[in-house]
């Protein structure tokens, strides 16, 4: 594993994270279709095929999966919750 407990590992719930900060700020419009692609690109099964081991979340992993320093509960499936009370910016 790259990384401390398979920190360097791409998690599909990490890119839903990512993308909703981007829809948080204006930088890009809520749509499912986006969030599907967002969590697509980050492939943990390519990430272990090169590196011939299998990834898993090591013990003491948030349960959400990120861990982020505020806000609300994170839900990948369901980033509209996540947003909810959060001002969205619009460029």
């Amino acid at each position: 594993m790259v990384g401390r407990r398979g920190g360097g590992a791409p998690d599909p719930v990490q890119a839903a994270w990512l993308y909703a900060q981007m829809v948080r700020w204006g930088q890009a419009p809520m749509s499912r279709e986006l969030l599907a692609a967002s969590k697509a690109v980050f492939r943990p099964d390519l990430y272990d095929e090169v590196l011939g081991t299998a990834s898993a979340r090591a013990a003491g992993e948030p349960a959400d999966g990120v861990g982020a320093f505020a806000g609300p509960a994170f839900n990948a499936d369901d980033i509209e919750a996540h947003l909810a009370p959060w001002k969205i910016r619009r460029s």
